[in-house]
Order: C-alpha cells, then sequence, then structure tokens
C-alpha cells in the first residue's frame, strides 16, 4: 500500500459527525476527506467515512482517541449548558 492511498479511520451514520472530525484532523494538519456509502436495505441506511492518507493514519488515530478521551467530558459539559440555556429560554 503506498503511502498516498486512502484507508478509513472513522466512521459516523450522520453527515455532520463524520464532518466534525474531518475539520478536527484539519485543524491538525492532516488532510481528510468524507466518502459516503449508502447499504442497500429497507430504509437505504447511509454510512459516512473519514478517510486519511495512509501515511497519516497512525497520527489521526491518535489524535482521535485523545480527543475521545477529553471529548466525553466536554460534550457532556455542553449539553448540559444546552440544556440549561433552553431551560432559561422556556
Amino acid at each position: 500500500m503506498s503511502d498516498d492511498e486512502l484507508v478509513s479511520i472513522y466512521s459516523a451514520k450522520r453527515a455532520g459527525e463524520a464532518d466534525v472530525v474531518r475539520i478536527l484532523l484539519k485543524d491538525e494538519g492532516i488532510a481528510a476527506c468524507i466518502e459516503e456509502k449508502q447499504f442497500a436495505g429497507l430504509f437505504g441506511l447511509l454510512e459516512f467515512r473519514v478517510l486519511v492518507k495512509v501515511a497519516d493514519e497512525q497520527l489521526a488515530k491518535d489524535l482521535l482517541a485523545e480527543r475521545s478521551a477529553t471529548g466525553a467530558q466536554d460534550l457532556a459539559l455542553e449539553q448540559h449548558a444546552s440544556a440549561s440555556d433552553e431551560k432559561e429560554i422556556s
């Protein structure tokens, strides 16, 4: 496999989620793209895969693992803040 070939490092059910990962990688200097794959079936399920060059695969995976470890807490805080804001508006 050449260093320019693309490999999938992340899979999402929503385009927005895949785009967040793509932007995160871009901000770290890793070029990434999104591939949409449709599975045949009753509901026409979609999968969005984030692809990077083989040469960037390990760095991208490490960044996502690091983000995952700290991101879960950040996401919980963001959701709590969002829920609090909605209560204030009501």
